[in-house]
């Protein structure tokens, strides 16, 4: 890790003289009055060094932190931006999608920024998850992020030989809730697994696809049992991600098979809303197009690839700052248009999950990077959130 080296050293210094420059070095943090004039900054440091080993966590996510910004400014200067793309891409591994074998090669070609777990024996995950960490170390990259379907209903599909749980729409008091969801944060953290795509927040209407999957038919319910996962999750270190935006649980059909249509304004927006006003750090955006609305329509497009429903509705008027990142890619709901990757990556998504061409789409996106400077900034933005993610989950530290 020498190149990482050089950059934390340089940063101890950096941000010794921004803290000292722009009054943050007070009371709190360094008083300056009881500095000797004579002291070098080695010596300010050692006398100081609990300043720089400070954990963070993913309580610290929403908060202005300039040292995580400046700590976060000198890994984007280390990365190419090859490498920054990268980042911003999760892979399969499992019996139905990419073997380990087949995943490594393209952890060691491209350096992607996490995995997702579909299908595989525990034991396996586990020397999966040690195994594609040390060879981040050995390529002196930052480390990936690991992530499941963590939902009472399908954790033990995906992570198979652990307990079957209570499906969502099985759990009918709170207590039994924060039990499940305990358990569900014990099995991800005991496997290292940091990010967890779940709850559902969607109504159980669609029995196509959520039903179960879903805490029930009553938005207040829904948002209070959501809640409680959430809570769950985070407060052990965990994304919880609230999906599927902008809803799937009122609509028949199921976006693995094609593109489905909401009518109108969809009814789980204030689920979403008070998820968001909540704190959820993450939000999965659904394969779901919205039609006769103006306000919302999508243009005949699904949700993911959608400008006005990613960026204009849940960033800029939701307000939500958190990661927002794609359902599967590999859905043939998004199949029939040209370039679903990147549309995603235009329409504001952070992540892509399960991109169809891992390998065109970081060449064409760092390609794009240099000819768009407007798209260029929104993708700097979105690694920096990967990239401050990643330090509040201990992926990224000081050593």
């Amino acid at each position: 890790m020498q190149k990482f080296s050089k950059i934390l050293d340089r940063n101890f210094i950096i941000i010794l003289l921004i803290l000292i420059s722009i009054g943050f070095a007070s009371a709190d943090i360094i008083d300056a009055k009881l500095i000797p004039k004579d002291t070098t900054l080695g010596e300010v440091f050692t006398k100081n060094k609990w300043i720089f080993d400070r954990s963070y966590s993913l309580k610290d996510f929403y908060s202005p932190n300039p040292e995580i910004d400046l700590l976060i400014s000198n890994y984007m200067d280390f990365l190419t931006d090859e490498e920054k793309v990268a980042q911003l891409l999760i892979i399969p591994i499992g019996s139905n999608a990419n073997s380990f074998e087949k995943a490594e090669v393209i952890a060691r070609r491209y350096k992607v920024g996490g995995f997702i777990f579909l299908k595989n024996r525990s034991d396996d995950v586990k020397n999966y998850v040690k195994e594609l960490n040390e060879l981040y170390e050995r390529m002196n990259m930052i480390k990936p992020i690991f992530s499941v379907d963590g939902e009472p209903a399908l954790l033990h599909m995906r992570l198979e030989g652990t307990k079957p749980l209570p499906y969502a729409g099985s759990i009918i008091c709170e207590d039994e809730c924060v039990d499940v969801s305990r358990k569900i944060a014990d099995t991800l953290e005991s496997f290292g697994i940091k990010y967890n795509f779940a709850p559902v927040c969607d109504y159980s209407e669609n029995t196509d696809i959520i039903g179960s999957r879903s805490f029930g038919g009553d938005a207040n319910h829904i948002i209070d049992f959501c809640k409680i996962f959430i809570d769950e999750m985070q407060q052990r270190n965990i994304v919880a991600t609230a999906k599927h935006f902008p809803g799937h649980g009122t609509i028949n059909g199921d976006t693995h098979g094609r593109l489905i249509y909401i009518q109108g304004i969809p009814p789980e927006l204030e689920i979403f809303q008070a998820l968001i006003d909540y704190g959820v750090i993450s939000i999965m955006v659904g394969h779901i197009a919205v039609a006769d609305n103006g306000e919302y329509s999508t243009g005949g497009k699904p949700s993911t690839l959608s400008r006005k429903m990613v960026t204009e509705i849940l960033k800029h008027k939701m307000g939500f700052k958190g990661i927002v990142i794609t359902d599967a890619m590999t859905m043939n709901a998004v199949s029939g248009f040209k370039n679903p990757d990147i549309q995603a990556l235009k329409a504001g998504c952070d992540i892509v999950l399960m991109p169809r061409d891992e390998s065109s789409f970081i060449k064409r996106v760092t390609e794009l990077i240099q000819e768009d400077k407007e798209l260029r900034l929104q993708v700097l933005e979105s690694v920096r959130k990967v990239l401050k993610l990643k330090v509040c989950l201990g992926i990224i530290y000081k050593k």
